[in-house]
C-alpha cells in the first residue's frame, strides 16, 4: 500500500531504497512520493564515522521511524538494529513514560558530569555521573561514546520541558548509591526515630555570639552558680530499618525536649 507521512509514527518499522548518501546523512526512498532521512548517527549500531561507506545508492535498507516532523514534511529514520529490534517499549512522547520503565536510547552527548540520552521524537534526558554506574577511576568520556545504545530506566519527567530523569543503575545499585550519599541515613523530616545520646553539649562549646551568652548567663538552667548550661545533645540515630551503611548523627536542642 502507498505510504503517507500522516500514517507514520515513531517506532514503526519500514524499508526503502537508498536514494543518496554522504558522511552526514542518508536519504531513503520509501515510496514514489515519500522519503526519509537517516542521520549519520543512526546509520548503524557502530559509532565510527565511516558507517556510510557500507551503503550504496539503490541498496534496499530497513529501519524504523525515529521522528516525524509534520510541519516540515520530514521523516527521520533510524537503522540502529539495537534500537529497532529492542524488546523494551519505546519512548516517543510523555504519554509513553512511566516511572520505573526501561527503554533503549542513544547517547547523543557526553560531559564531565554525565551523558545525554535521546529516544524517539527527540525525547531526551541527562544522566548524572552518579547514575552511570562508573568505576571510581572512570569518567563519562572513558565509558561512553556518542552513538552508543544504552538501556536506561526512567525516574520521572518534567512536563514543562519534556526532559526525562534517567538512570543506568539497577534498583539495587540506585539504593546503594542513595544510602552512601544520604547523610540522613534515609530519614525524612518529621519521621520518628530512636537514638542514643553520645555527647552532651554545653554553652561554652558553641560559637554563640558573646551578647547571647551574656544575656542568658543569669537564667541558666544549670542549677548551681558557675555550672555550665546544657544546650543540647548529639544523638546517634537508629537507621537500621533504612539499611543505611553509615552511622547517622543528629543534634537535639534542649528547646525541643
Amino acid at each position: 500500500s502507498m505510504l503517507d507521512s500522516s500514517e507514520l509514527r515513531a517506532g514503526v518499522k519500514l524499508s526503502g531504497v537508498v536514494d543518496s548518501i554522504d558522511a552526514s546523512a542518508m536519504t531513503v526512498k520509501l515510496s514514489p512520493h515519500l522519503k526519509a532521512v537517516v542521520p549519520a548517527l543512526h546509520m548503524s549500531d557502530a559509532t565510527h564515522k565511516k558507517a556510510h561507506k557500507k551503503f550504496k545508492v539503490g541498496q534496499t535498507v530497513s529501519g524504523a521511524v525515529l521522528e516525524v516532523q509534520p510541519e516540515k514534511r520530514k521523516i527521520l529514520m533510524t537503522m540502529k538494529k539495537s534500537l529497532v529490534d529492542s524488546k523494551y517499549p519505546i519512548i516517543g512522547s510523555l504519554s509513553d513514560v512511566s516511572a520505573g520503565m526501561k527503554s533503549h536510547g542513544v547517547v547523543t552527548g557526553i560531559r564531565d558530569d554525565g551523558i545525554f540520552v535521546t529516544f524517539y521524537n527527540s525525547m531526551s534526558g541527562m544522566i548524572g555521573e552518579s547514575q552511570l554506574g562508573l568505576k571510581s577511576s572512570q569518567s563519562p568520556h572513558d565509558a561512553f561514546s556518542v552513538g552508543q545504545i544504552v538501556k536506561a530506566r526512567v525516574l520521572g519527567a518534567n512536563i514543562k520541558t519534556r526532559k526525562l530523569r534517567l538512570t543506568l543503575l539497577t534498583k539495587q545499585q540506585a539504593a546503594d548509591v542513595a544510602a552512601r550519599s544520604d547523610k540522613l541515613g534515609g530519614l525524612a523530616v518529621g519521621e520518628q526515630v530512636r537514638g542514643v545520646v553520645k555527647q552532651v553539649l554545653k554553652r561554652n562549646e558553641h560559637a554563640l555570639p558573646r551578647d547571647e551568652k551574656d544575656d542568658t548567663s543569669e537564667n541558666s538552667e544549670g542549677g548551681e552558680e558557675g555550672e555550665e548550661e546544657v544546650v543540647g545533645y548529639i544523638v546517634q540515630l537508629d537507621t537500621s530499618a533504612k539499611n543505611a551503611s553509615s552511622e547517622t548523627f543528629g543534634r537535639l536542642d534542649v528547646g525541643h525536649l
